[in-house]
């Protein structure tokens, strides 16, 4: 059933979603979400400029070669996130927090099972443009980024969960304590301990999984809010899964598509330019990322300011927001 929301200083943070001026609002959700993402792009940044500097263009060209991986990845993390953040947000805005959580637990199942699918996507590197230069650094990179994208993926799925809940500021701070350990490991792990490219995959797991723990870490607390992991929500709901599915299969398909995109400009740049060419549009791929950053930013902190008002029965907040 529905629950009513009380005086606490936790159900505030909510109801100033359908209270607090439009502008306001999604100033507060945007800004902290856009520089969030924009953080979270200087991970790639990061890594791109130690592994050039220090291994060289043949790691370069081999860390593009996986893009197509990690767009696979983002696009299944992507199916869950965004449509259980949306889902979400419509139910807090009902008042059903008790469909909330239920959400919560149903995007933990479902985001571990998906995770198990990562280990089938290493054979298929040279689909995806490697050649015999460029092979051996994928597959290096690949071979220990791939436990850690099942990390990736709970960090992004539950930060942007933890936002739709009223808490935007400390959903960007995840961002920057994954990017400010990853500053400090990957320097040490591939120039001071000579691991190479595969230092780099290592720091990100790390600097990953300490951000995951931090959100998870949000969500079994009762202090942060009503939204936590209860007992009984983990059965999978298939009413609730495709809710899920069917809000976050638009933006899954578009990183599927882009990852189709990569496939084809790796393979064509392998032919007319060699590991050069797919270095440099590696390295341009990665800066023109972080222009996109600042629209994804601002539909990240819409997303529950439209999601709660809809929930709510106030579409013309909705239209104004939008």
């Amino acid at each position: 059933m529905p629950q009513p929301h009380n005086a606490t200083r936790d159900t505030r943070k909510l109801r100033e979603l359908a209270e607090m001026s439009v502008g306001r609002l999604l100033w507060k959700y945007s800004l902290p979400s856009v520089v969030g993402m924009l953080v979270m792009q200087l991970y790639n940044v990061m890594d791109r400029i130690v592994i050039g500097q220090v291994v060289g263009p043949k790691a370069i060209a081999g860390l593009a070669i996986t893009f197509p991986v990690m767009n696979i990845a983002t696009a299944l993390g992507v199916l869950i996130g965004a449509g259980a953040t949306a889902r979400m947000s419509l139910f807090l805005g009902a008042g059903d927090v008790d469909g909330a959580r239920r959400i919560l637990g149903n995007s933990l199942v479902l985001t571990l099972t998906i995770g198990v699918m990562y280990i089938f996507m290493s054979p298929v590197l040279r689909l995806f443009g490697a050649d015999e230069q460029t092979l051996p650094y994928a597959r290096d990179f690949m071979m220990y980024i791939l436990p850690g994208l099942l990390m990736t993926n709970l960090t992004f799925t539950f930060n942007n969960m933890m936002r739709a809940t009223g808490f935007p500021t400390r959903a960007m701070l995840t961002m920057f304590i994954g990017f400010g350990l990853n500053m400090l490991l990957a320097p040490t792990f591939v120039y001071l301990l000579e691991l190479g490219i595969k230092g780099a995959a290592i720091a990100t797991d790390i600097s990953m999984t300490v951000s995951m723990i931090f959100v998870m870490r949000h969500f079994c607390s009762r202090r942060n809010g009503p939204v936590v992991f209860t007992p009984g929500t983990y059965r999978i709901s298939w009413p609730l899964v495709w809710g899920i599915i069917g809000i976050g299969a638009a933006p899954s398909i578009i990183n599927v598509a882009s990852c189709l995109i990569n496939i084809f400009l790796n393979n064509s740049l392998k032919h007319y330019g060699g590991y050069e060419a797919i270095a440099a549009s590696g390295i341009f791929v990665t800066y023109t990322s972080m222009l996109c950053c600042i629209v994804l930013g601002i539909c990240q902190g819409f997303q529950p300011i439209a999601g709660y008002n809809y929930g709510h029965g106030m579409p013309r907040r909705v239209a104004r927001v939008f």
